[in-house]
């Protein structure tokens, strides 16, 4: 039997892994470990908000189980760097086969920086799953206009939770107006040694802005380059069921 990780996160990708494993391998062949890997532990402050973020994580770890029937399972969330968590992971459970999506909106083009930097430090063999919606990066939707309205779903459902607003190195203002639901703005940095961008800005500025609905806020931020990679502003949808429906408006300064 063998045993096969994979990834879970809230996009449709996760159910694409579990369907190309169960297409692959009968359910007395392979035992499945599905591993949820939480990036946002900075912007957990207390033992409740860690305790909501499991239970979060367990619910869309419930949407994917109801497509195991007949498999053996095991559910796992840890907190940290995408890619180091899962390849430790791996190598700490035995784990036999990993399978994991990529982007062609990526640092390489051909695939995603979490699925290259898993295949560049596994102990076993990777399967790269191809993503033909090269506009999404990792199930995070790129706003290309300067000015727009977004809706995003809540959390558990498998479609767009989050998005990525327009930046460019410098000064950056964004006029944000939640008119549905509750938001978090977060100013992410890369972090070279997980290939992600998962860490604090530089300049000691904010990583989270929260917004609730009703409410406007003009942001104000400076967008660096770290190893060669320019900062991302994320937007990610704070409910677990309820849409969140926003407008912004971004302006380069500089």
């Amino acid at each position: 039997m063998k045993k096969i990780l994979i990834p879970v996160d809230s996009s449709e990708k996760s159910l694409k892994a579990v369907e190309s494993v169960k297409s692959i391998f009968l359910p007395e062949q392979a035992e499945i470990f599905l591993l949820f890997v939480r990036e946002d532990i900075q912007g957990i402050a207390s033992e409740d908000a860690l305790l909501e973020a499991k239970k979060q994580t367990e619910y869309i770890s419930q949407n994917v189980l109801r497509h195991l029937d007949g498999y053996s399972y095991h559910t796992e969330t840890v907190f940290g760097v995408a890619g180091k968590e899962i390849v430790s992971y791996a190598q700490q459970n035995n784990i036999d086969i990993i399978v994991t999506s990529a982007t062609k909106a990526s640092l390489i083009h051909k695939i995603g920086s979490i699925a290259s930097y898993i295949i560049r430090n596994a102990h076993c063999p990777v399967l790269v799953l191809p993503d033909e919606q090269p506009a999404h990066i990792f199930g995070v939707l790129s706003c290309e206009h300067m000015e727009d309205v977004i809706i995003l779903s809540g959390q558990l459902r498998f479609s767009h939770s989050s998005c990525l607003l327009p930046v460019r190195a410098g000064r950056c203002r964004y006029e944000i107006m939640v008119l549905e639901g509750s938001m978090r703005l977060s100013h992410l940095s890369f972090n070279q040694d997980g290939y992600t961008w998962s860490s604090p800005p530089g300049q000691n500025q904010p990583l989270h802005y929260d917004i609730s609905e009703n409410q406007k806020k003009v942001i104000e931020l400076e967008v660096l380059l770290n190893y060669g990679q320019l900062d991302r502003i994320e937007v990610v949808n704070t409910r677990l069921e309820k849409q969140l429906k926003f407008y912004y408006k971004a302006i380069f300064l500089d």
